[in-house]
Protein backbone atom coordinates (compact mmCIF):
# COMPACT_ATOMS: atom_id res chain seq x y z
CA UNK A 1 0.00 0.00 0.00
CA UNK A 2 1.18 3.63 -0.76
CA UNK A 3 -0.39 6.99 0.65
CA UNK A 4 0.49 10.18 -0.38
CA UNK A 5 -1.10 13.40 1.25
CA UNK A 6 -1.53 16.94 0.57
CA UNK A 7 -2.60 19.56 2.83
CA UNK A 8 -3.72 23.33 2.68
CA UNK A 9 -3.07 25.84 5.07
CA UNK A 10 -6.16 25.40 6.74
CA UNK A 11 -5.41 21.81 7.56
CA UNK A 12 -8.09 20.65 4.77
CA UNK A 13 -6.22 17.39 3.33
CA UNK A 14 -6.09 15.51 0.67
CA UNK A 15 -4.89 11.33 0.94
CA UNK A 16 -4.93 9.13 -2.07
CA UNK A 17 -3.93 5.65 -1.23
CA UNK A 18 -3.38 2.83 -3.95
CA UNK A 19 -2.99 -1.12 -3.12
CA UNK A 20 -3.79 -4.00 -5.14
CA UNK A 21 -7.54 -3.48 -5.17
CA UNK A 22 -7.27 0.36 -6.71
CA UNK A 23 -7.28 4.27 -5.66
CA UNK A 24 -9.37 5.66 -2.62
CA UNK A 25 -9.40 9.29 -2.86
CA UNK A 26 -10.05 10.62 1.27
CA UNK A 27 -11.21 14.42 1.65
CA UNK A 28 -10.80 15.45 5.32
CA UNK A 29 -11.88 19.10 6.54
CA UNK A 30 -12.27 19.40 10.35
CA UNK A 31 -13.94 16.43 11.96
CA UNK A 32 -15.28 15.85 8.26
CA UNK A 33 -14.71 13.31 5.77
CA UNK A 34 -15.54 11.41 2.71
CA UNK A 35 -13.87 8.72 0.84
CA UNK A 36 -14.48 7.31 -2.49
CA UNK A 37 -13.03 4.60 -3.82
CA UNK A 38 -11.87 1.52 -4.98
CA UNK A 39 -11.23 3.90 -8.25
CA UNK A 40 -9.56 1.40 -11.04
CA UNK A 41 -5.98 3.32 -12.08
CA UNK A 42 -6.60 3.42 -15.23
CA UNK A 43 -10.02 5.44 -15.11
CA UNK A 44 -8.38 7.59 -12.51
CA UNK A 45 -5.68 9.04 -15.05
CA UNK A 46 -8.24 8.98 -17.84
CA UNK A 47 -10.36 11.70 -15.75
CA UNK A 48 -7.23 13.91 -14.89
CA UNK A 49 -6.08 13.46 -17.95
CA UNK A 50 -9.75 15.22 -19.32
CA UNK A 51 -9.15 17.64 -17.05
CA UNK A 52 -6.01 19.02 -17.75
CA UNK A 53 -7.05 19.32 -21.70
CA UNK A 54 -10.12 21.19 -20.70
CA UNK A 55 -8.06 23.46 -18.59
CA UNK A 56 -5.31 24.08 -21.39
CA UNK A 57 -7.89 24.68 -23.99
CA UNK A 58 -9.37 27.11 -21.30
CA UNK A 59 -6.04 29.39 -20.98
CA UNK A 60 -5.72 29.11 -25.08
Amino acid sequence: MRTIELSDPDGDALTVTTDTEGIWITCTAGYAEVTVGPLAAATLRDSLARLGDRERSIRS
